[in-house]
């Protein structure tokens, strides 16, 4: 295999020469292409996703930001004839077309400069390897110079990738996964520098705390039931007060990681921001449980009102007593 650094894909990075020479075209061409960008001024940056397959950032050297496509589908083009030009030796394997190696690193019209053959590496390939295991015994029983030999295994085993058919549904998929790797990084500056970690952070907590409240009024409330109805005994049954209980511990569990880790990074961060002179410290976006569940007192004895006021209809219309169960409900309409 041969080491292409102009690559703009980690995995492609390492291309494999059949017969020690024939290479992928569009390995090359990806190298090429990667080189061609550079000679523009354009930067090559890590990508922020940490999938095998992910692409380098094309970036813009002056403020960071992504190059327009259009800019960087020109760039390929452009690549795609020079290559067109290639003096050197092309063959098919399996359907694909193949340059010669040795051709192409004589060739003056490369854009990927340097010494390339110094990036050649000897190896083997896994497909191969792997045959001769099972055809000695499979994983384990194979054996070779008297050792116990294995199946290889490439580094992107375990990780979940699509075959796109065109380049519609290929532009869909990375938007989509870049959709959801942004949503993931809170802690990034914006372009302009805005902090949108703390706005993501409060906007979680009131998602969080207009649930919470529900939750603890609706305990309170079953708690008070409990005691002035059923003698302290359990009104539920056993399933739903498993359940509800189990959604309870849930619950603090969030509630403790969203202290300690996403309320706790935005006080450290706005806490560095005074030290350097940035702001004024911002109240802690920490929820609080024991003031929320002071706070549910109140909300729940109308939400107990409420539900014998409910039970008490039902059963008056059980009884016939339909006009005195609409009044009971019109309270709460």
């Amino acid at each position: 295999m041969v080491d292409l650094p102009a690559e703009p894909n980690a995995y492609l990075r390492e291309a494999p020469l059949i017969d020690g020479d024939w290479i992928d075209l569009y390995a090359l061409e990806l190298a090429e292409w990667g080189a061609r960008i550079r000679e523009e001024g354009i930067r090559l940056d890590e990508p922020e996703d940490n999938h095998p397959l992910a692409w380098h950032r094309i970036t813009d050297p002056t403020d960071g930001s992504e190059i327009d496509a259009a800019v960087s589908r020109k760039l390929w083009t452009q690549t795609k004839k020079q290559l067109a030009r290639f003096p050197g030796r092309i063959k098919m394997i399996d359907q694909r077309p193949y340059l010669s190696f040795k051709d192409h690193v004589k060739w003056k019209g490369r854009r990927n400069k340097g010494d390339l053959t110094s990036g050649i590496h000897t190896g083997m390939v896994v497909a191969r390897w792997n045959q001769w295991v099972e055809e000695h015994g499979g994983e384990g029983a194979a054996s070779f110079a008297g050792l116990k030999m294995g199946k290889l295994s490439s580094y992107l085993d375990g990780f979940r990738y699509n075959v796109c058919g065109n380049v519609k549904e290929l532009d869909d998929e990375m938007a989509q996964r870049e959709s959801l790797i942004e949503s993931l990084q809170i802690r990034k500056l914006g372009r302009n520098g805005e902090d949108k970690f703390r706005p993501q952070v409060e906007h979680w907590r009131e998602l969080a705390l207009d649930f919470l409240r529900e939750i603890y009024t609706m305990r309170k409330a079953i708690e008070s039931i409990n005691q002035r109805y059923f003698d302290g005994q359990q009104a539920l049954f056993p399933p739903v007060a498993e359940g509800f209980n189990q959604l309870l511990t849930s619950l603090e569990t969030a509630i403790d990681f969203f202290n300690e880790d996403l309320a706790g990074d935005a006080g450290r961060v706005e806490a560095l921001l005074n030290d350097a002179g940035n702001g004024c410290r911002k109240s802690s976006p920490s929820v609080d449980p024991e003031r929320l569940i002071e706070n549910a007192e109140g909300a729940a004895k109308g939400q107990v009102a409420y539900m014998v006021d409910m039970a008490k209809a039902d059963a008056l219309d059980l009884l016939g007593e339909t006009r005195q169960a609409l009044e009971l409900a019109e309270r709460h309409v």
